[in-house]
């Protein structure tokens, strides 16, 4: 089975759905196919590269862990996209904050 399928509608709802019972490769696959797209994106709204990719991974994570609680795969792409948003607002407001956006704990 070709884990990477994606329909002109979206975000494959088997593939979705096998993720949200926590297949690992499923996610893995998805997380192949939004990475760029999600970091182009982030890149647009923070307009800084290096918050990008911390907003994109901090939603990649937001999105395995709240992927069980999805209640219509269909509605994947739009759910996972808010995702992505709430993290860059948040990056958004610690820059403006004026606070690290991530803490060592070094």
């Amino acid at each position: 089975m070709n884990r990477c399928r994606i329909a002109e509608e979206g975000m494959d709802t088997d593939l979705v759905t096998q993720a949200q019972i926590g297949d690992k490769e499923a996610f893995a696959a998805i997380a192949a196919v939004l990475a760029d797209r999600y970091l182009a994106a982030s890149h647009r709204i923070l307009r800084d590269l290096a918050l990008a990719e911390d907003a994109t991974q901090q939603a990649l994570l937001a999105i395995w862990r709240d992927l069980p609680q999805l209640r219509d795969p269909a509605r994947f792409d739009a759910w996972s996209y808010r995702l992505l948003v709430r993290a860059c607002y948040a990056s958004l407001a610690v820059r403006a904050a004026g606070a690290p956006a991530f803490v060592s704990s070094n």
